[in-house]
């Protein structure tokens, strides 16, 4: 009896898991069909999405690396932050300043890897382009070490402008939804990183 419940039990798993699989195939496309690269997908006709490997990237400098000369605007958020959903229903303002300038957006989640599903759904149901990670706990702590010279977290949402190098060139940048101030400081930090 309990070995045909634990056969039941692996069968439905296995059915389950292949459908998601499946469906999972038609949205998301893995780099060079590896798994642990880049994931790209597509949630709109104009916007691309790149899904970064958790497990890949342990330091800041590591991930800022991915950017060669380019700015990056980072919001550190989580599935579960409210005030960060909010922000999510104005990233149409941070597109349009971020919208011919050599910045990239990167969205770093702070959840847990088992999260990952609500993690994806999250940020397909605002439709957020850019780069986007779960930091594993390694990264999370070099970045707030990085921010602020200590490893202490920060409350989030939370929006700063890095470069390539992991340099941090605005720790407190303006949020999505404070439109013109955010495209402001975009130029300014732009102009003098040059």
């Amino acid at each position: 009896m309990l070995k045909t419940k634990v056969s039941l039990l692996y069968f439905a798993t296995t059915v389950l898991l292949g459908f998601h699989s499946a469906v999972t195939a038609q949205s998301v496309n893995f780099k060079d069909n590896n798994p642990n690269q880049f994931v790209s997908m597509k949630p709109t006709d104009e916007s691309e999405l790149v899904l970064l490997e958790t497990e890949t990237y342990t330091s800041f400098k590591q991930l800022m690396a991915l950017f060669p000369g380019k700015t990056v605007y980072v919001d550190v958020w989580a599935t579960w932050c409210k005030p960060c959903l909010v922000e999510f229903e104005k990233h149409q303002a941070l597109e349009d300043a971020t919208q011919n300038k050599a910045v990239e957006l990167l969205y770093l989640s702070i959840d847990r890897t088992n999260y990952k599903g609500k993690w994806l759904k999250t940020i397909k149901k605002y439709g957020l382009s850019g780069h986007h990670i779960i930091a594993s706990r390694e990264l999370q702590k070099d970045m707030w070490k990085a921010i602020h010279d200590q490893e202490a977290r920060l409350s989030i949402p939370y929006y700063f402008i890095s470069n390539q190098t992991g340099r941090i060139l605005l720790k407190d940048a303006p949020k999505p939804s404070q439109g013109d101030s955010l495209k402001a400081k975009l130029e300014e930090v732009i102009l003098k990183a040059k």
